[in-house]
């Protein structure tokens, strides 16, 4: 995991362009656009395509992403790799961090799973993608 000052700007900044997408989407989420999430997050729309790629990826996205495999391999346990996902996973929503706090939280996103047909296809893609190292 880097942690270097560009890093952290960078997670920083695809937070807030999550945020403000929750803020815009009062409307729904084919209503929102791109521009106008930018426009609330004070980025350019290239900024959220670059971090995201499409609408359906700032859903999905979450700090899990951005993991190399030497991390994921240091947390995976070989012989029970899905019992190890869940402890990191039960860990991360149990500690006391900066979202909870500021009343985030990743489940508000899921409402879009059940609403969004292209928003579950990101999903199931996601899943692949991060299923890869467990194969």
């Amino acid at each position: 995991m880097a942690t270097g000052l560009r890093e952290r700007w960078r997670l920083n900044a695809m937070r807030t362009i999550q945020e403000r997408r929750s803020t815009c989407s009062t409307r729904g989420f084919d209503a929102v656009t791109i521009e106008e999430i930018a426009t609330a997050a004070e980025v350019s729309p290239s900024s959220v395509y670059r971090y995201f790629g499409t609408k359906e990826g700032l859903v999905v996205a979450d700090e899990f992403d951005s993991w190399s495999q030497e991390a994921v391999e240091g947390i995976l346990d070989a012989n029970d790799p899905v019992g190890s996902l869940l402890n990191v996973v039960r860990n991360y929503e149990a500690a006391p961090g900066e979202a909870a706090q500021a009343g985030r939280s990743p489940w508000r996103r899921v409402r879009y799973f059940f609403q969004e047909p292209s928003v579950r296809m990101a999903v199931c893609a996601q899943l692949d993608r991060a299923s890869q190292p467990i194969r």
